[in-house]
């Protein structure tokens, strides 16, 4: 079974073994049907493919936390009609001022502000803080910002708990040496919830009060 990484898309079908799981868009909710499951009602008045609603997940949705990628990304393939066969890919490009790396687009924000702003920018962009997920996408960013700017990591429901917006997990870690301290106790700082990427020493991460301004780093796919 594969799992379709840029949900985000209109109409995503995944290149891997049958069954195939696919993803319809509504708005920020994906519902998720299968192919020939038991108990099957049909959904759609095309049932060459055989595509159906399975009773036990037709109620189920996944929420993202924004249009984001839902794993590891791997090559998505477009189509305008689930029952196409064949499946074209299309060529990837980006918004005016933002710029293409792999599967995703970045943007460095011009602006600085909280990482919560950042954040609700992003959105406001069809987008989200960056989630880095491998050393080429880290090379890539401290390329695109000479400054510190936010990223989508934060601890802020438990302390020393890292997590990325999207849920993925905190494997790949990047952060500056006695890093993240929490401030280190020190009240000057406050409580260091959110992670940016940059610091004035190096390129690595570093936590900070999620309330610092900082620019930020938004990403969706191309």
């Amino acid at each position: 079974m594969c799992v379709c990484v840029y949900a985000y898309l209109r109409g995503v079908v995944c290149s891997a073994l049958e069954p195939h799981v696919s993803f319809t868009p509504n708005d920020r909710s994906l519902s998720l049907v299968a192919i020939s499951p038991p108990r099957p009602n049909p959904i759609t008045g095309d049932n060459r493919n055989q595509l159906w609603a399975q009773d036990s997940i037709s109620s189920s949705v996944l929420l993202l936390p924004a249009p984001r990628l839902l794993a590891t990304k791997y090559t998505c393939l477009h189509t305008h009609s689930l029952t196409n066969t064949t499946h074209t890919k299309e060529k990837k490009t980006c918004p005016s001022r933002w710029s293409m790396f792999s599967c995703s687009c970045y943007l460095l924000s011009e602006r600085s502000g909280s990482w919560d702003e950042g954040r609700k920018d992003c959105r406001n962009k069809g987008a989200d803080l960056v989630v880095i997920e491998s050393p080429e996408e880290q090379n890539y960013l401290i390329t695109l910002t000479q400054n510190p700017a936010w990223i989508g990591l934060n601890d802020k429901e438990e302390e020393g708990k890292w997590k990325w917006i999207d849920g993925t997990p905190l494997t790949l870690k990047y952060w500056e040496s006695n890093q993240p301290d929490n401030g280190a106790g020190d009240t000057r700082w406050g409580e260091e919830d959110c992670a940016h990427i940059r610091t004035p020493a190096n390129t690595l991460w570093n936590d900070r009060s999620c309330g610092a301004s900082l620019h930020w780093v938004c990403e969706k796919m191309s």
